[in-house]
């Protein structure tokens, strides 16, 4: 993910809490989506340019988490010792994206192996060291 624009938000948390930077949540944090580990992304591309039809399927995990689940996983994946500051809604900001994923499990074998929490410390390990903000 790019941290520099307004989505990506485990680049741009990954970042902010790494240089112990306040951590801003726009609305309430209830806001819902489907976070997958990139290298099942990966997997996911290899397998539809080998078996996909130049069909389209959704890749995810087909679980929904929080904005605020996400920042206290990596609050302490991370050792970061502040709150979040939540700031206003955007608008026209998406409150819940969850996919279905039962297409590419049947027609590709595909299924996320990476869960959430190891896919966010592999990320966040990734991250140490890059200057993100």
């Amino acid at each position: 993910q790019d941290p520099y624009g307004e989505a990506g938000v485990v680049a741009i948390f990954s970042g902010k809490m790494l240089n112990n930077e306040e951590v801003n949540i726009f609305g309430d944090g209830k806001q819902v989506r489907d976070y997958v580990y990139v290298g099942d992304v990966v997997r996911a591309n290899i397998l539809c340019l080998e078996n996909g039809d130049n069909e389209i399927f959704n890749i995810g995990t087909g679980k929904s988490t929080s904005v605020n689940r996400l920042f206290s996983v990596m609050k302490e994946l991370t050792h970061y010792s502040k709150e979040a500051v939540n700031k206003p809604s955007r608008a026209g900001e998406l409150i819940k994206s969850s996919l279905d994923v039962s297409k590419a499990k049947e027609k590709l074998g595909w299924k996320p192996e990476v869960d959430f929490r190891d896919g966010l410390k592999e990320t966040i390990d990734f991250f140490k060291g890059k200057t993100l903000t």
